[in-house]
């Protein structure tokens, strides 16, 4: 499963000796924001709705205790060409990029799915059809969204998060604050760091970044 993310900030990325570096003629902050929590995938009918419109599958206990042939099915169809272009939007998350955008510079980051030979271009036209086709072309598919830089990175992934504020600290002049967007999945870990919040939903994300 995954839907859409953001990115504010406003510099374009360059690659030198393997490091980020920041060089942009846009202003604005970057935010950067993942995929899979702008667009809701339907979940098996083996996991409860109580887990939301959306769940990390992999470390899901329901779904690790159903059956080979149920995985087989779900994962096909996740697989299969336009799926990613099929998911609906989460609630308000449109509107609150869409309302952001105007304040920040916005990029969407998406891990690939190797199995599906269509996933980046179905990130792509999703964010083109709900958005803009300036805004789908600030998508980047990437296993390490460290290696995209921004000011914000609003994101369900708890390693991703973790692994982006230490690349920022050690490479970036940006001072780089994460928003955990909550799931079930992730809701049992517990921060210090007081460059991570955890928020709920679009309207708490907006009212946060908003000024």
């Amino acid at each position: 499963y995954t839907p859409p993310s953001f990115a504010e900030g406003g510099k374009v990325a360059e690659f030198k000796n393997l490091s980020m570096l920041e060089s942009s003629k846009d202003p604005r902050p970057r935010s950067l924001a993942n995929n899979r929590d702008q667009a809701g995938q339907p979940l098996p009918s083996f996991v409860p709705p109580t887990r939301g419109p959306q769940t990390d599958l992999v470390d899901d206990p329901d779904f690790v205790k159903a059956t080979p042939e149920q995985k087989h099915a779900y994962l096909s169809n996740i697989e299969s060409p336009g799926w990613a272009q099929r998911m609906q939007p989460m609630e308000g998350a449109v509107e609150a990029i869409q309302i952001l955008s105007e304040q920040f510079e916005i990029a969407f980051v998406t891990r690939p799915l190797k199995t599906s030979p269509t996933w980046g271009y179905d990130r792509y036209m999703w964010i083109k059809r709900r958005l803009s086709v300036e805004l789908a072309e600030n998508l980047h598919t990437t296993r390490a969204k460290y290696m995209v830089d921004g000011d914000y990175l609003i994101d369900d992934n708890v390693q991703q998060c973790e692994d982006w504020i230490a690349d920022r600290s050690r490479h970036s002049r940006r001072t780089s604050k994460v928003i955990l967007f909550s799931w079930p999945y992730n809701e049992h870990h517990v921060t210090q760091s007081l460059h991570l919040m955890r928020l709920a939903n679009w309207a708490s994300i907006l009212d946060t970044l908003r000024c």
